[in-house]
């Protein structure tokens, strides 16, 4: 007999968090760009065990009421989930924004440091960036934070994760062959173990890596053109590289639409930061936010007509969320006197996913019921005891 009740939907349980940006994906300005890179073949990835979760370590989790520093505007009545990280109380947590329910939940605190969230396709599970033990490493985890596995192990920076169209792999840039510290270049690794093989095999910053919709191409901002940011793209059939975002501005932090024809980025000067797209195959780079400080972070919403963004205009430094319609109409969705920071958005709803875990919960407790039925009935019936004569 099923003992899960509709009850559960009224006490549904999800998670958010914010983070803030690392001072390396920074924007400055650019000059005329010459280069031959290369990149070394991708190596065969051995499915070994995935390296256990480290010893937590002492963190001061968050504290009751936090989600009172956040309002939830949805005038637009979007819907799914957008996770983001922010730093709350010393620590960068990672929280998510459930739209559907309008409310702020925990999704991943501690230990140590949280940030740089991403949702698979399905929505059903997050990568991120944490450095509870030390340096920061990428990890994964179930879509409501449980079940988190960390999928690198060393002693250098593993940082900006993101997913492959399958979700069986996780693309992420390191350190980890850096012949100094100014280096790192992208890397990918599979979900269910293995060592990380090295896909490209540049000098200077080559971060915040995105796998186009087919999984051909992988987006990244770079400096190795310094001084400022460009945004570059590695062919991972060709193996050549194409910089299709360069000029006296900077550009970064790419972000493709779900079905690959558009794709979002930051662009300009020191204080002066804004969010564009331009039209896969062509060169016509349209601005879409214009709001006197910084905007960051692009990512699109699951329909495509919406970019979603942060944003610095109100208080400088402390950004808040906001989407943009292609027309350039900027509506607030979320702020904070916390940072916002690497908001991700999936479209799959949390009752959605409360409602398969109620399933998959009856379908297990089925199956435990008709093993045990097949047990008992395989089991021979025993013969009473014979009577003991008294003396």
């Amino acid at each position: 007999m099923r003992k899960i009740a509709n009850a559960v939907f009224a006490t549904l349980t999800v998670g958010i968090a914010l983070v803030a940006m690392p001072a390396s994906a920074q924007v400055g300005k650019s000059v005329a760009k010459t280069a031959t890179p290369t990149a070394t073949p991708l190596a065969t990835i051995e499915a070994t065990p995935t390296s256990p979760l480290p010893t937590a370590t002492p963190y001061p989790g968050l504290r009751a009421g936090f989600e009172t520093n956040f309002q939830v505007m949805n005038p637009l009545s979007l819907s799914g989930r957008i996770a983001f990280s922010t730093p709350i109380d010393g620590y960068e947590r990672i929280l998510v924004l459930d739209l559907n329910s309008g409310r702020v939940r925990k999704l991943i605190d501690g230990p140590g440091n949280n940030y740089f969230p991403t949702w698979s396709h399905d929505g059903r599970k997050i990568t991120f960036t944490s450095d509870r033990d030390g340096n920061k490493e990428i990890y994964v985890a179930d879509w409501d934070g449980t079940n988190q596995i960390r999928l690198t192990n060393n002693a250098v920076t593993d940082d900006n994760p993101t997913w492959t169209p399958d979700d069986k792999h996780v693309v992420y840039y390191s350190d980890a062959t850096a012949s100094d510290e100014s280096d790192s270049n992208l890397f990918m690794v599979s979900v269910s173990g293995g060592t990380p093989a090295q896909l490209t095999k540049f000098t200077g910053r080559n971060t915040t890596p995105r796998v186009s919709p087919d999984g051909s191409l992988i987006s990244y901002s770079t400096n190795r053109f310094w001084p400022g940011w460009d945004v570059c793209i590695w062919n991972l059939h060709s193996k050549a590289e194409s910089c299709p975002l360069q000029g006296k501005a900077s550009f970064c932090r790419g972000a493709w639409s779900p079905s690959g024809k558009l794709f979002a980025y930051s662009f300009g000067l020191l204080d002066a930061v804004e969010v564009g797209y331009i039209t896969s195959g062509t060169k016509d780079k349209k601005p879409l936010t214009e709001m006197g400080g910084k905007e960051y972070d692009p990512v699109w919403s699951p329909s495509e007509s919406l970019v979603a963004f942060v944003g610095d205009s109100e208080v400088r430094g402390t950004f808040n969320l906001y989407v943009v319609d292609l027309q350039r109409k900027v509506t607030p969705l979320l702020k904070s006197t916390y940072s916002i920071r690497y908001p991700t958005w999936s479209g799959t709803k949390t009752f959605e996913l409360e409602a398969e875990r109620l399933r998959q919960a009856e379908v297990k407790e089925d199956q435990e019921e008709q093993r045990a039925r097949e047990l008992l009935a395989s089991t021979p019936p025993q013969s009473p005891a014979p009577e003991v004569a008294g003396h």
